[in-house]
């Protein structure tokens, strides 16, 4: 069968999107935030990443900066206790407008040892 280079291009990103999806789907977590350590509510996700031995859990730098106003939780595999989001986060600057929206990278991340990593099942 002959396709156009465009019906190419949709079917090979369709594939290595589904692929992708199934891959990364176990290291996608929930994050909740709690304004007095009850009643949570969620507020984003969250990909956990190893590299070298390192490992951590990376999420946009707008929802750390939540970190200021609330606890906030990583939610771990079923039978697993959420872990809370404590100590160093590392996130990119904020802009100099003072508005973390003009934030065009918007990253952050926490490192976590494998205890933690353990506690997430």
């Amino acid at each position: 069968m002959i396709e156009s280079l465009e019906a190419a291009f949709r079917r090979a990103v369709h594939e290595r999107a589904t692929l992708a999806r199934e891959r990364l789907r176990p290291s996608v977590r929930p994050i909740v935030a709690s304004e007095d350590g009850t009643r949570p509510f969620p507020l984003a996700t969250c990909i956990l990443v190893e590299n070298s031995d390192r490992k951590f859990v990376v999420t946009a730098s707008h929802v750390l900066d939540a970190s200021h106003k609330y606890a906030l939780f990583v939610i771990g595999t079923a039978g697993t206790v959420p872990l809370q989001i404590r100590g160093k986060l590392i996130q990119t600057a904020f802009p100099v407008t003072g508005d973390r929206r003009h934030d065009k990278v918007d990253l952050g991340f926490w490192e976590i040892d494998s205890t933690a990593a353990q506690q997430l099942g």
